[in-house]
């Protein structure tokens, strides 16, 4: 089964939560080193490295698919060249993302709280972890580091932190590109708010049609590909 072809086919318990143990803070961000890829999606080789912001969640969700998809995920931007940048932990569908990412070659950075590293919820094999105070720290690191955001399946947690994308994206604070990895469809109810807030007239309607909502990763390769 390929990361192009999981199914989520029905509810299941709680997936697992990877174990880990902190391993030191850094702070400053090197380069990462650039490759020379081939995209199914190009006639040629380009540089296409770039840091690559995903939102999601500390829980692993109800049904497995989510944290095996989002393995695949992390695996396909360490198999790019990409660098990851999420919010450093090791619970749930952030521990699963970060591992397929390092698991395949890539440079995985984590954005933690203090707080949440005094609890020891950061992830023990990242290549750099940078603690911040606050959570409004955290936001705004990601923020700087990120060349393209993404967001996956989450919570209340997510959905501020793409908020915030779209907002400063839609004011021309932040000329970065972004999109919803929108997996078995779980952004649709968020399609069909902004489509409300159109038909109130809250939103201007060309700006919701361009919001990306991804069905898969190779849509996903075509959307960052392009954004080069």
């Amino acid at each position: 089964m390929t990361a192009h072809s999981l199914i989520c086919p029905s509810l299941k318990g709680k997936g697992d939560r990877p174990n880990g143990r902190w391993m030191g803070l850094t702070s400053g961000v090197e380069p990462p080193t650039r490759k020379r890829v081939l995209s199914p999606f190009q006639g040629d080789t380009k540089e296409v490295t770039m840091n690559i912001t995903v939102y999601l969640g500390a829980n692993p969700g109800k049904r497995d698919c989510y944290a095996r998809y989002a393995y695949e995920l992390g695996k396909w931007i360490g198999q790019q060249g990409h660098t990851l940048v999420y919010g450093g932990s090791r619970t749930g569908l952030m521990g699963r993302l970060a591992d397929g990412a390092l698991e395949a070659g890539g440079r995985v950075i984590g954005v933690e709280p203090r707080f949440f590293v005094e609890k020891e919820l950061q992830h023990e094999g990242l290549n750099e972890l940078i603690v911040t105070e606050t959570m409004e720290q955290r936001k705004k690191k990601m923020l700087e580091l990120g060349d393209v955001f993404l967001a996956f399946p989450g919570g209340i947690g997510t959905l501020e932190e793409i908020s915030e994308v779209m907002s400063q994206a839609k004011l021309g604070l932040l000329p970065k590109p972004f999109a919803f990895l929108d997996f078995e469809g779980y952004y649709q109810p968020l399609k069909a708010m902004l489509e409300k807030m159109v038909e109130e007239g809250f939103v201007w309607k060309e700006w919701v049609e361009k919001v990306p909502f991804l069905a898969d990763i190779a849509a996903v390769e075509r959307f960052i590909t392009n954004k080069r």
